[in-house]
């Protein structure tokens, strides 16, 4: 029997780790297909949708750099300056 709970141990403490990167990986996927498809909203001139997008991305990953930046550029585009 305690071979077995040592076996069980190892096992879990070994997939936790595995678990937790591919959570983060999917946050990494999702933000960028937000941001993909804002920019792809952007281009086509469809900056409402663009705007919706780069929120998306941003709530993600508050940190998001480029998100932030198309997302003003979109406002400014919009003319609603206040909420670039």
């Amino acid at each position: 029997m305690k071979c077995r709970d040592k076996w069980l141990s190892v096992v879990a403490f070994g997939l936790i780790p595995f678990f937790l990167s591919a959570c983060s990986l999917d946050l990494n996927a999702r933000k960028q297909r937000y941001f993909q498809d804002g920019e792809a909203f952007f281009k086509k001139g469809q900056y409402e949708a663009a705007v919706n997008q780069f929120y998306k991305a941003i709530r993600v990953d508050p940190n998001y750099v480029e998100a932030h930046f198309q997302l003003a550029e979109s406002y400014m585009l919009m003319q609603q300056s206040d909420r670039a």
